[in-house]
């Protein structure tokens, strides 16, 4: 059963409290149903082709990127913030909603069971 914070009926109860967000959609329209999460967030060659370009950008060119379910998380984390607020810069951060959270993790789920959740970022 759904939280009751949950408009969406996908999402449930997280690790931490600040990342028990929905999508605020409605059961027909959840952000984790779309066909845009699947080909922008969940895609394999997608993600791969993120992290290899997100490895230029920090000019680590000819190094190689392990496509462990850990790294494939992190892309479509970052895939998921860039389609859904755009670029936000460095040290800002979103709450990814917990259904849309709970479709990486089952597309790459850790081997150990243990996820990180929310990190905010650092205020220098």
């Amino acid at each position: 059963m759904a939280p009751s914070w949950c408009k969406c009926g996908r999402c449930r109860e997280m690790g931490a409290d600040i990342d028990n967000k929905c999508c605020g959609c409605l059961p027909r329209n959840c952000v984790s149903t779309r066909d845009e999460m699947e080909r922008l967030v969940l895609d394999p060659q997608v993600l791969a082709l993120g992290q290899s370009f997100y490895s230029d950008m920090l000019a680590r060119r000819g190094q190689r990127v392990e496509n462990t379910n850990k790294t494939m998380r992190y892309s479509a984390y970052r895939n998921f913030t860039l389609w859904r607020h755009g670029r936000l810069g460095a040290g800002v951060r979103r709450v990814v909603p917990s259904c849309c959270v709970l479709s990486i993790r089952a597309r790459y789920p850790s081997a150990t069971g243990t996820y990180t959740g929310f990190v905010p970022g650092r205020f220098v």
